[in-house]
């Protein structure tokens, strides 16, 4: 199971079966305004903060579930979307 996280906000956007399905996820996500839901931060000085959405593998076959790897993606700002370099080698 991969989910797609805000790190920052400490919020789980979606849950996904496969890495493709996340990857997908993080694509639609650039794609959006980063001034509007889904990328809207949360916090009352939205205008000055920012997403940082990661992938996070949990191993659903455990009990409770265990977290196997995280791995940041990508950033969402006023300054425009950043893919994290390494993540984005993985996801190509």
């Amino acid at each position: 199971m991969f989910s797609v996280e805000d790190e920052l906000h400490s919020e789980r956007h979606a849950t996904f079966a496969t890495f493709a399905e996340a990857v997908a996820e993080l694509q639609r996500l650039a794609a959006a305004p980063w001034n509007s839901v889904p990328n809207l931060p949360p916090c009352e000085n939205w205008q000055n903060c920012s997403r940082a959405y990661e992938v996070v593998e949990y191993n659903s076959e455990a009990s409770p579930s265990a977290e196997v790897a995280r791995r940041p993606a990508l950033n969402v700002s006023s300054a425009g979307v950043t893919w994290h370099e390494a993540f984005a080698r993985r996801a190509t």
